[in-house]
Formats: C-alpha cells, structure tokens, sequence
C-alpha cells in the first residue's frame, strides 16, 4: 500500500473530521491527520517493531487531538464577538495550549513523573487488553469462526457426568453423513501432534505431523497455495499423501510450483507432497503443525469401543447449535437401544468456547488487577495534578481578580492535562508493545489463539481511548477545585489560602491509592502461596538430576516390537556406560504431564477369568530400562521389572499404590490378576504413587514392561538419571544415538523439573503478572504517599518554624511527619483489607491448598504497606527538620 493510496479502519470518520476543520488548518493539518494514521495502520499490518509502532501511534493520537481542538475552535464561533471575550475561539486555544505547554516544560520533574505514572497504567493495560481481546473477543482466524462446533462424545447413560469423550470412527463418520447441520466435519487423530523425522535436508530435522480427515481444511475455510488437499479416497492406510505448510516446501522442495507429486521421508518412509498450506494456518486444538496426512477412517469404520478421534463442524446455512443438538438427539435415540449404547452419545459446545472455557477466568483476573493498577495510576496522577494546581492558586487568584473567566482557567488546566495524557499514551503504547512481549513469553502453552496475539488496531484504539479519558477526567478533577479560587490566596501568605477540603480530598486519594495497593498484594500473596504449595508437594518423582527427551522410531525399521525392544535395550546399554549416568529408562508418559490411555481395568481370578465387577478407569503407561529408579519411584512392595519378564513370557505388572487400594483393599495384591485393556496380567510389584499433574490428587496406574505390551508406541520417551548436572552428558547421549542409529533425532532434550514446572504454567504466570503488578502498586502508593506527605511538610512549614523556635526538638518535628503518614497509610490499608476480602472469590479457580482470605496474607500486606508509608515519609521528615525558623518568619 503506497503513502497516499489505500484505505485503513476509521478512514471514513477521519476524512470527515478533516472536512469541518477550520480552512486556515484544513491543508496541512487534515493531510497530517490521514498520513498519520494510515502510517500507523501500515506499521501494524506490516509488523513493524515496537519502537516504531509506538512512535506511529504517538504521532497518531497528537493529530487526532490536534484536529479534535480544532473542530472545538470552529463550533465556539471564532468569529463571534462574545466567544472571543470569553476565550473560545481557535486563537485562544492555540495560545492557552502553548502556554500549556510551556509550563510543563519548565517543570520537566513533575511533567516526567505524570508521564511515566500515566505510561505505566496505560502501557500494562494495553498489553493485558491485547491478550483479551485476541483470545476473548477478536474473530476465530478462521472463516466464519462464529459457525465452527467441537462435538464430543459422551455417555447417554451418565448425562453430564461423562461428555468430554473423544469419538470413534463410526461416530465421525455417522456426524459427516447423517446430520443436516453439519455443512463438513474436521476430523483429527487425539492425544497430540505426533513428531516425525524429515531426513532429505543436511541432517535429519524432527517436525509435528497431524492426521486428518479430507474434510478438515475446507470445514477451517483454508485453500492451498499451490498443488491440492485432501480428498476422501486418501482416508486409508497408507494413503502416503501429504500437505506441507509454506515454510516447509520452501526448506525441502526449493518453493517451486512443480514440486507437487516428489516425495519427502517422513522416518525413512517416502511419502508424496500433495498441496501446500500457509504458514498462517494455526490448528485450533495442537497448534502450529508442519505436515498434514490422511488419517485412516477405513479400518475401524465399524468398530465403536475406540475412542480416538476428534471432531470439528461447520454449521450449514441456516443451522443453529439448537437445530444440531435436535439431529444428535435422533442419533443417541436410535442408539439407545443397543447394548453398548453407554458412549454412543454426542455433546456440542461453540469452538471458541472449547479453546478458551479454561483461559477466560484467567484472563479476566489478571485484566482485573491490571485494571487496578491503572486506576492507581490514575488517582495518583490526580493527587500529582491537584498540588501542581495548589501551587499555582495565587496566580489563579490573580487572574480572577483582573476578570479572567473561570472558563479561561478551566480551559487551561485541561489543556495541560491532555498534553500529558498524550505523551503518556505514547509511553503507554511503548511500554505496551515491551509488555505484550514479556506477558507473551511468560505465557502458558495452553493459552489458546496465543499465534493470533499482537499490538493491534484494538489495543491502540485502547489505549487512545483510554488517554483521552483520562486526560478529560484527570484535568476536570484538577481544574474545578482551583477554577474558584480563594482571593485570599493572593496576599501570598504561605500556608493559607487553601481551603481545607482540598487538602482532605488529596489525603482521600492516597489513601485510596493505598487500598488499592494492598489488594494487588493480597491477590499476589495469595498466589505466591499457591505457587509455593505446589512446588513443595509430594509429587512421589524425584526431579534432580533427570533429563528427559524423545526419540520417535520410524515403522520403516521398527515395523516389529523384536525391533523396538532391540533398540531401547542396545540405546541403553550405550548410555550406561557414560560416565555421570546413574540410571536411563524409557516410559510412554512423564509424571505430572496428565492422563494417558486411561483403560478400563478390574480385578481377575486369573488368566481368562475376570471378577464380574465394574471396570475402573486406570491410567496406563508402557516402560523399559530402570524407569523407576530414573525417576525416582520407590519400590513398596514385591519387585520391578527384570530380565524375566520376557516377551513370550506371561503378562506381568508393577502398579502404584492407590490402585492397590481402590482394587484389593487390604489384601495382598501381589500375585493377584488384573484384566487391563483386554489383556490379563499378573501384579508382580508395587511402587509409590506419581501425581498425573500437579493439582491432581494421585490416580490408579498400572506399569507395562515395553517387552510386553508395545501397543503401537514407537515414539517413546527417554529418561536418564545423572550425578550433576544433565546437561553435561547431552553430547554424549547424541553419540550414543548416533551409535545405534545415525538417522534418528534426539528431540527436545529438557530436566524433568522443567517438564513437571510446565503443570504449574498458568499459576506460575497469574502470580508473576501479579506479582509485578503489586510491585508497581507498591511504588506508585509510595510516590503518592512522598508527594503529599512533601506538600504537607510546605504547608507546615509555619507550624513548624514556631514549634521549633519555642523549643522542639527533631525529634517531634519527624514524629509529627511520620504520624501524618501512619494516619493516611492506616486508614487505606484497612480499606484495602475489606475491598481484598470481598474480592478474594475472584481467585478460587486458582489456589492450590490456600484459602484465598488467608489470615497471614491479609495480615503481611498491610505491614509491608506501614513499611512503604515509613520510606515515602523519611525524606520529607528529614526536610522538615531543616527548616529555619528565622528564614520562615521573613518569608512570612
């Protein structure tokens, strides 16, 4: 888009702005005005850097408001005699605002620290209101996001208790065919994107992979770049068709438009290119994906107990969610009758609601606190903004006294406080752009839409908007207590003239400043508790000294378990024999990463004989080498797995305490049998229980020896337990690889604690945001509290003069200060006690062990607001014990 072509949001509103300004200004000014938002609108499009963003939208929001006082000038009249008189004609507003301006330039301290206050407030809000907007408010990225469903499965017989279950392929494919609703249904293969090795570049390269139906990218509203998707004939086992994104194509296959048909090795295997995506598609539910094939609906097309899939939908014209539920009605009916009708049910619910249902309290309690954080800037600044204009209330005095209008003071104080709401617009919009990218990176990885997530024409909007107000109310809050001011005031005696409301109404705002503060520290306090019960709990894994890392075996030479066991049991006899390496074993899931292959498990009599009871749902996990003593599990009772337990040999399995607990109770549970998934298996040990993730109390598991029960998991994951630092043996671990397989990847090598700290992302995340934003809060209470006390110490300076003169001592001159300051900070740190306790259900979804009315949090915050008031009032406690009584009385 060239300078002077092209249109941006808003254009239409702007040019009419420019249409009614004054002729005098209309050339230039109007011709700034478009440039500066179409620049700004470009920045944004193009994604420009931070700095210039900020540097567009300041130069934005100063044209906007230029124009704004203009069409202000031309309504007023200027050619009308008795709006001249009064000082509303566009002259008078161009000389009060460079007047204005002027005196905030000789008091850069005070316009500096309005500024700063007003970027801070403005800058954090603007970076949390971007978050929101993105995820809670912006479009879907994808056509007619509003019309796109996720359907689950779930139990007819158990309504509500059980409908978040994934689908099976009859479902899927009884959703695609029979159901009006649906104009097309996405389907894709569960539990995550898988990592496949590419081995056609220099060196192998892992990349995610993501199994999906022919229907997927056009019920998204995606169309290839170059070549075709996926058509329903490719929905068979080994279709061997591929869609690569963009970035892909262009590593692999030199971006050219005849590539389509050449292959790829996808773990060994060739497998041919199809079409190309963009590198904007964002899955909705796994993310960022590289390559796409066909996932297998041929095979278990009538088989209804495995429920692997997942399903997303795209109303037809004209259907609602209503009018789809009523179809899935008719579909469960006709399944009622069946004998394994239990989980042949479907629930819907809104796609933006599926991806965002965890997130959105989340969010709203940090926009929450972000909110009270720029409150607490704003009252500040209104404090900062009311003894600026007290200081100046002889002059205004004055004015009055010589026929000045109120309005004309009224007028002036505005301007002033616009200007500065401008220029901390500007820094807001910096320190917003530095805060979205540190909130970004902060981040849990389960924060939906996080690819969608920038600096955008919203959180500018925002952020003008928000300027604007605040500038409109912050300067009529200074502007009216001082637009009357007291004749009085000009004999210049010093310490009178100011009424003594205005000094109450100062003290009012600190100690409003105060309770705000206390309740951000509260919210902090209480989740730094959480955070610390967490990391602190027995989560039965010992995380030191444990390197994790994956390493996907191709079907191409693993197609047998013979061959998986052969390597795992060649890989970890290279890795024994690192210097350093206590143990190495392989495991199909982490501890404190969630449930996996949650099978239906019940008690046995023996080998083909199951007690005719309920299944329970027991959590699975597939093991080999010395996976317990890598991690840290201890053994209970009987034994782990050894060189035994062969692979002809008969079941056997090591399970966790709850499980003994839930199944045999008191008895003995070694030797006893157990039907898992189908398969009978004896219980030959007992270990400690392992948190499934980290708020989770522990659940049923059951180990399966790799040797025993391969079940198709060929990507498996490596755990090595090292003397000192993990890290150090990383090189050598790849050597080891490399020995047994040249061609293999060693993907995502990450300490164990790090990959259990992930539990703790979003707590994690909610605490440090709040945690900064207290911090900030305490600052901010802090110059508040300096600034008034400082005023209060001028205002003194008389009272204080005499006491010293009669006799006092400096010590009664500090205590006096600091009891001033212990009256504010005590009266605001009681408000903010009683505004946090009703405030503290906000953070229930998040507490972990803690009441969030905790009794000690409530009780250390307000103490660390006494020890904030006690620093703000030293240094205008030590200025009063300056004062020199004789100098004081001259003046007088």
């Amino acid at each position: 888009m060239s300078r002077d072509s092209g249109t941006f949001p808003a254009e239409g509103v702007l040019r009419w702005l420019v249409s009614v300004m004054p002729a005098s200004f209309r050339e230039r000014r109007g011709r700034d005005l478009i440039e500066c938002h179409r620049d700004l609108w470009q920045a944004v499009e193009g994604g420009r850097g931070p700095l210039r963003r900020a540097r567009f939208g300041l130069r934005a929001v100063l044209s906007t408001l230029v124009a704004v006082v203009a069409l202000w000038g031309r309504t007023a009249g200027p050619g009308q005699r008795r709006n001249r008189e009064v000082g509303m004609g566009w002259d008078r507003w161009i000389q009060d605002g460079r007047l204005a301006l002027r005196r905030l330039i000789r008091r850069p301290a005070f316009s500096l620290a309005v500024v700063l206050t007003l970027g801070l407030g403005l800058g954090a809000n603007t970076a949390v209101f971007s978050v929101l907007h993105a995820v809670l408010v912006a479009p879907l990225p994808f056509e007619d996001g509003d019309q796109l469903v996720r359907i689950y499965g779930r139990r007819i017989d158990q309504p509500g208790q059980a409908d978040r279950l994934y689908l099976p392929t009859p479902g899927v494919l009884e959703l695609r065919e029979e159901v009006p609703s649906l104009a097309s249904v996405a389907v894709l293969q569960n539990y995550s994107a898988q990592g496949v090795d590419v081995s056609d570049g220099d060196r192998p390269e892992r990349l995610r992979l993501l199994r999906v139906n022919a229907d997927y990218f056009r019920t998204l509203g995606v169309t290839p770049v170059v070549g075709r998707i996926f058509e329903r004939s490719d929905e068979v086992p080994d279709a061997g068709a591929a869609v690569v994104t963009e970035s892909v194509w262009q590593r692999y296959l030199g971006g050219r438009t005849d590539a389509m048909g050449e292959s790829l090795t996808l773990d060994g295997a060739p497998v041919r290119v199809a079409g190309v995506i963009s590198d904007a598609l964002v899955d909705p539910l796994e993310g960022r994906i590289d390559i796409w094939m066909p996932v297998d609906l041929a095979t278990d097309a009538g088989y209804w107990d495995n429920n692997w899939l997942t399903a997303i939908g795209r109303l037809a014209d004209g259907a609602t969610v209503a009018s789809l539920r009523n179809e899935l009605d008719v579909l469960e009916a006709r399944h009622a009758d069946t004998e394994d009708a239990f989980e042949k049910g479907y629930a819907e619910v809104a796609l933006r609601e599926d991806m965002v249902g965890a997130a959105e309290p989340l969010l709203l309690a940090v926009m929450g606190a972000v909110f009270f954080l720029l409150l607490l800037t704003a009252v500040n600044v209104a404090s900062l903004l009311m003894t600026h204009a007290a200081s100046r209330e002889r002059e205004s005095a004055i004015r009055t006294s010589l026929g000045s209008p109120r309005s004309s003071l009224i007028r002036q104080f505005m301007l002033e406080a616009l200007l500065l709401s401008v220029a901390g617009a500007g820094a807001g919009l910096l320190l917003g752009t530095w805060a979205l990218d540190l909130i970004l990176s902060m981040a849990p990885a389960e924060l939906p839409l996080a690819a969608t997530i920038g600096m955008g024409p919203a959180g500018l909007g925002f952020t003008a908007v928000a300027a604007l107000v605040l500038g409109l109310v912050l300067g009529l809050a200074s502007a009216l207590p001082f637009s009357r001011p007291d004749p009085a005031a000009t004999s210049g005696s010093r310490g009178q003239g100011e009424g003594t409301s205005r000094p109450a109404l100062r003290a009012f705002l600190v100690r409003m400043e105060v309770a705000l503060a206390v309740v951000l520290l509260v919210g902090a306090g209480i989740l730094l508790k959480t955070t610390h019960q967490l990391q602190t709990r027995d989560i039965g894994a010992d995380p030191a000294g444990v390197l994790t890392f994956d390493v996907g075996l191709p079907d191409v030479r693993y197609g047998s378990d013979p061959e998986i066991h052969g390597f795992s049991e060649r890989f970890h006899e290279g890795v024994r024999a690192i210097p350093g390496v206590v143990a190495v074993g392989t495991t199909s899931r982490l501890p404190v990463t969630g449930r996996y292959n949650t099978f239906g498990t019940r008690r046995a009599y023996g080998p083909d004989d199951p007690v005719p009871v309920d299944n329970t749902g027991v959590n699975q996990r597939w093991i080999a080498g010395d996976y317990f003593e890598a991690v840290g599990l201890d053994l209970v009772a009987g034994r782990v797995f050894d060189a035994s337990d062969r692979a002809d040999g008969p079941y056997r399995t090591v399970v966790n305490q709850v499980l003994v607990d839930r199944l045999f109770g008191d008895e003995d549970p070694l030797g006893q049998w157990i039907v898992a998934g189908g398969r009978f298996t004896e219980i030959v040990g007992v270990v400690e229980d392992e948190a499934l993730t980290a708020r989770s109390a522990p659940e049923p598991i059951a180990y399966h020896h790799q040797r025993q029960w391969i079940s198709g998991n060929r990507e498996m994951t490596q755990v090595v337990k090292v003397a000192g630092d993990p890290a150090s043996v990383l090189p050598a671990l790849r050597q080891a690889l490399a020995e047994v397989d040249p061609d293999l990847v060693l993907f995502d090598p990450r300490p164990l604690g790090d990959v259990i700290g992930d539990g703790m992302a979003t707590e994690r995340f909610a605490t440090t945001l709040l945690a900064v934003f207290a911090g900030l809060a305490l600052a901010v209470a802090g110059l508040g509290l300096y600034g008034v006390l400082s005023h209060y110490v001028g205002r003194q300076r008389h009272e204080i003069a005499v006491r010293m003169a009669l006799g006092a001592d400096r010590r009664g001159v500090v205590d006096m200060v600091l009891r001033r300051a212990v009256i504010l900070a005590v009266g605001g740190a009681a408000a903010g006690v009683v505004l946090a306790l009703i405030l503290a259900s906000v953070l229930e979804f998040l507490v972990y062990e803690v009441s969030p009315r905790d009794p000690l949090v409530l009780g250390a915050a307000p103490l660390v607001l006494l020890a904030v008031a006690a620093v703000a009032s030293w240094i205008p406690a030590m200025r009063a014990t300056r004062v020199d009584p004789a100098a004081s009385f001259r003046a007088d």
